[in-house]
């Protein structure tokens, strides 16, 4: 049984990794902060950011980090989604 979990966990990670793409650099360094991702959109912030928000669409074509609404209040480390 062992070693269906062993071949099974290097089966997933290759599959997981499989469909990634490079992307341009993030325009800040960026640490201790959050992201997400939904319908293809990739969201970050917080953290070494401050209080700025980067979104970028993986749908489009030319990919590329946009800088979106800044957090409202104080910055934020170590936060999570």
């Amino acid at each position: 049984m062992k070693v269906k979990n062993f071949i099974y966990l290097p089966f997933c990670l290759f599959i997981g990794t499989s469909v990634a793409g490079a992307l341009p650099e993030i325009p800040e360094p960026f640490k201790y902060g959050v992201g997400g991702i939904e319908n293809g959109k990739i969201y970050i912030g917080l953290g070494s950011l401050g209080n700025n928000w980067y979104m970028i669409d993986t749908n489009q074509s030319e990919k590329k980090w946009t800088k979106i609404a800044q957090w409202p209040t104080v910055p934020r480390e170590q936060t999570t989604t």
